[in-house]
């Protein structure tokens, strides 16, 4: 075993907070472990998590492009679709392209999400690990 003692509650949890960051890594591996955390009541746990695990690990070999990150962040967009203005929805929806050409690092259209989120608040997208994976003092997504 991987880990013991985690509950299915806590699985949930924390699948739920790293869906996205999971996403930018791998669709594959966001689909099947969709898969794997809807069948919670049905499979032991502790197989289960030694099961995510080593997915995840899988997942998070993989290189997130610039793609993946457009990918990404307009999933998180269409949340707000219907809470932010037009003229913001043409604003993020050119920091991403932006971002996709190369032009902006990624912080700037993920800052820009995280305005939104801020200003229209939503405890599910607050949560979200992708969307501060990293301490902002080190600046790692400056330069992605």
């Amino acid at each position: 075993m991987l880990y013991r003692g985690i509950t299915p509650a806590q699985l949930l949890e924390f699948h739920t907070i790293h869906k996205y960051l999971v996403m930018a890594h791998s669709q594959a591996s966001y689909r099947r472990f969709g898969r794997l955390v809807g069948n919670l009541s049905e499979i032991d746990i502790d197989n289960l998590a030694d099961l995510y695990i080593c997915e995840l690990m899988s997942a998070l070999k993989r290189r997130v492009n610039r793609g993946r990150h457009c990918n990404v962040i307009q999933h998180i967009m269409g949340y707000l679709k219907k809470r932010i203005s037009h003229d913001d929805k043409i604003a993020l929806s050119a920091s991403i392209e932006s971002y996709r050409q190369g032009k902006i690092p990624l912080v700037v259209p993920i800052n820009l999400l995280k305005h939104h989120i801020e200003y229209h608040p939503d405890e599910y997208l607050k949560k979200q690990v992708y969307l501060q994976p990293y301490p902002d003092s080190i600046g790692l997504r400056d330069t992605i």
